[in-house]
């Protein structure tokens, strides 16, 4: 059943399918509602493009030199 599953998601482009799985998903989450608050805030920000990325070999570089927000 698992593969069956994993194969049509996929290869599915339902957008609404997908959507409904993913909430399915996150409903059975152990987390706290401070946790699912915390990670809505973040997920909002993700998507308007508030949140800042770096690359690997830029956040190791902070880490080696001990700079600010290094972590």
């Amino acid at each position: 059943m698992k593969l069956d599953l994993i194969h049509w998601l996929i290869e599915t482009t339902d957008t609404e399918a997908l959507k409904k799985v993913q909430e399915i998903r996150y409903s059975s989450s152990d987390l706290t509602a401070a946790q699912e608050a915390i990670l809505e805030e973040r997920m909002e920000k993700y998507e308007t493009g508030q949140m800042k990325f770096s690359s690997w070999e830029e956040a190791k570089a902070r880490i080696i030199t001990g700079g600010k927000n290094a972590i």
